[in-house]
């Protein structure tokens, strides 16, 4: 018990010599930004600064200071940026690429990304403008600004009005249409830039139950994006063109029609009661105006995200009288919320079976692997696994090297021979070796499926 008491007062001592250190350091850190200091580290893109530490620095080395040249190139580089943002002819991805094939990379050498540089575009210090916890307290002192303050607000409140970002599957056309057999998760689209592209230039994507926070998925599900989409929108038009369906199409998407348009009515007449209770501030008070609104803000977010998951085409017969025709004028004007209707209206619980081989999942035609209504009934077997290919050519030569399995496989002698020694390692071949030739001494391995009574070694 002592021993616990004792611990108890250390930690509690500890915790509270950090909590004055850290009291000391807020304080010291505002002191010196009241004086006109950064209380922060090294100077960002567009400030004079030193070079970065070459490798193999240590404390007390030389280092040299980035030329005046290159400091007044970044400055008329963020410049040129702000012009073209708060004019609206540019996107931050655009940029960060066009900086990249200028050479002007960020401050420790790597090329720009659209988060980095949004995030370096959005730097008080740009506007000579010190910010501790989003709090302004002074102006930097002997440091000219880059942007002007009003310039600095204005870019940020632009951006800050892009953060929640597009909605899912405006990009993507399947992105949160598909689940996941195997954990019963979304699959949400994204780019595989440092692939090649596709042979028509595009960039190559894929869909993926995505494991990462906020994603809890099981992060082994994946399908090639273009062929996915390709598959989906056959379907679809087969299914919707159908007359059996015709009528059960047009019904469930009037029926979303009237679920949206009462949510709408609902929306309106929570925010006339929000405009209400605002108008009353002054006789009631902030603080009880914002206890009363606080049930109602909340009620519009929830009716807000039901709505916004509520995806219908404007003419719902089209999408029976002629799917087709429907999809094929969607596609090319990009409405993908009208694309996406038409799946939610033919495949409401589209799922993707997981491959057994790589090849597959990034292959042209991946239509077996759909699950079309997410009941696993009658689908169609999926192509057998490399494992399963090399047990079947074993089984049929009763023993084979790895140039005869992969003969009969038809893959790379490499690749087999991969695998074949994974299995062997697994204890799931036998190998053994045998000469090449009468005239030669050279041996080559060969492997052989165990009999019940064998265990490999």
């Amino acid at each position: 018990a002592d021993g616990r008491k004792a611990f108890r007062d250390a930690m509690t001592a500890a915790a509270a010599e950090s909590d004055k250190i850290s009291e000391r350091s807020k304080r010291g850190r505002r002191r010196k930004a009241r004086r006109g200091l950064s209380p922060f580290g090294t100077p960002g893109f567009g400030m004079a600064r030193w070079q970065p530490k070459p490798d193999g620095w240590e404390s007390g080395d030389p280092r040299q200071r980035i030329a005046p040249e290159v400091v007044d190139r970044e400055r008329a580089a963020i410049r040129d940026c702000y012009r073209r943002l708060l004019a609206g002819t540019v996107t931050v991805s655009t940029l960060a690429a066009e900086l990249n094939a200028q050479g002007l990379h960020t401050i420790g050498g790597k090329p720009w990304t659209r988060g980095m540089l949004a995030s370096m575009l959005q730097r008080p210090s740009l506007a000579g403008l010190i910010e501790i916890n989003g709090e302004i307290i002074g102006t930097m002192r002997n440091a000219e600004p880059v942007v002007s303050r009003e310039e600095w607000e204005r870019l940020c409140a632009l951006l800050a009005a892009r953060r929640p970002g597009r909605p899912p599957g405006r990009v993507h056309v399947l992105s949160g249409l598909l689940t996941c057999d195997g954990c019963g998760r979304r699959m949400y689209g994204l780019h595989r830039s440092q692939e090649p592209p596709y042979p028509d230039g595009g960039v190559k994507s894929e869909y993926r139950c995505r494991r990462e926070p906020g994603r809890p998925g099981c992060g082994r599900n994946f399908i090639d994006g273009q062929a996915a989409q390709a598959a989906v929108a056959i379907a679809v038009q087969s299914r919707l063109s159908d007359p059996r369906r015709a009528a059960t199409v047009v019904a469930r998407i009037a029926a979303t029609v009237d679920e949206r348009a009462a949510l709408d009515a609902e929306i309106a007449h929570l925010n006339a009661e929000a405009d209400a209770l605002a108008e009353k501030t002054a006789r009631w008070g902030v603080q009880r105006v914002h206890t009363s609104m606080e049930p109602l803000l909340r009620r519009i977010d929830v009716l807000t995200s039901r709505l916004a998951a509520l995806e219908v085409p404007a003419d719902p017969a089209a999408v029976a009288a002629d799917v087709a025709a429907e999809w094929d004028r969607a596609e090319a004007a990009g409405e993908i919320d009208t694309m996406r209707a038409m799946i939610r209206a033919a495949f409401p619980n589209l799922t993707v079976r997981r491959s057994r081989r790589r090849l597959t999942a990034r292959g042209a035609d991946v239509s077996a692997r759909f699950d079309w209504d997410g009941t696993g009934v009658g689908l169609p077997p999926l192509p057998p696994s490399t494992e399963e290919q090399i047990r079947a050519a074993l089984a049929a030569a009763g023993g084979a090297s790895v140039r005869e399995v992969a003969a009969a496989v038809g893959m790379h002698a490499s690749h087999v021979y991969r695998r074949l020694e994974g299995m062997h390692t697994a204890g799931e071949v036998l190998k053994s070796s045998r000469p090449m030739a009468a005239e030669t001494r050279r041996t080559e391995s060969v492997y052989r499926l165990p009999t019940p009574d064998q265990t490999a070694s």
